[in-house]
């Protein structure tokens, strides 16, 4: 059996995307300007990245940490009530199609029945990987994963091998027959490549096509459409 693991934001879905809705909701139940809601956001999101990569979000408690930085960004004025509600309505009223990349629908369907089994391998930061679910459900991309690992559900975080290999103990197989694909050199790249994978970075702003760094092992790639030539031509046949 082979198993293709995807992260969510970034590969699949536009981070981008959904922080500016949810600014939207944060703007309107708080008053305060979107401008300024937006910006804060993005600071924030950029503080959380650098401070888990310093390994100064506890494992165990990632979403409330994140949250912790996002309400220090604003200073006061916002609480975590805001925060929970401005998601949750979100999550209830939007249906989230606009945040999947052009790419994403045409490579899960072609990789779908060809003895391919997909996952998803996931990190959280001030939402809990049970809303990533539901959006992915409300996309369509949801049926086409046999089993989805985010941080907070199993109390480790990429790059740490440890939830490489819980994934595939979940499905029961090893780790020559996983490649992980996401868009974070350290996290996703690294991670994978350190926990004995084989990976594949997407960097949608690459120049490049496809390239091979650590031959049959590496690979970066500028759309996911290349993740099926890959495995066609290292790992498996006829796809």
């Amino acid at each position: 059996m082979v198993v293709v693991s995807f992260d969510v934001w970034n590969t699949l879905l536009n981070i981008d995307i959904f922080y500016r809705k949810f600014s939207e909701y944060l703007s309107r139940l708080t008053g305060l300007d979107l401008t300024y809601v937006e910006e804060t956001t993005s600071r924030a999101y950029v503080k959380m990245k650098e401070m888990r990569s310093r390994g100064q979000i506890r494992r165990q408690s990632v979403v409330y940490d994140c949250m912790n930085i996002l309400l220090a960004e604003f200073n006061g004025l916002i609480d975590q009530h805001d925060v929970c509600n401005a998601l949750s309505l979100m999550i209830l009223r939007e249906d989230f199609t606009n945040l999947v990349f052009d790419d994403v629908y045409m490579l899960l369907e072609k990789l779908r029945g060809k003895n391919v089994e997909m996952i998803t391998i996931g990190n959280v930061i001030y939402w809990p990987g049970l809303y990533t679910r539901i959006i992915l459900e409300k996309t369509g991309l949801g049926k086409f994963f046999v089993k989805q690992v985010y941080a907070d559900e199993v109390g480790c975080m990429k790059p740490d091998p440890e939830i490489f290999k819980l994934a595939l103990e979940m499905l029961n197989t090893d780790t020559a027959d996983l490649i992980h694909v996401g868009d974070n050199y350290r996290e996703d790249f690294q991670g994978a490549l350190n926990a004995g994978f084989k990976a594949i970075l997407i960097d949608r702003n690459r120049g490049a096509e496809l390239e091979e760094v650590y031959p049959k092992r590496g690979y970066i790639v500028n759309k996911l459409s290349y993740v099926a030539d890959i495995l066609n031509n290292y790992t498996i046949k006829n796809i």
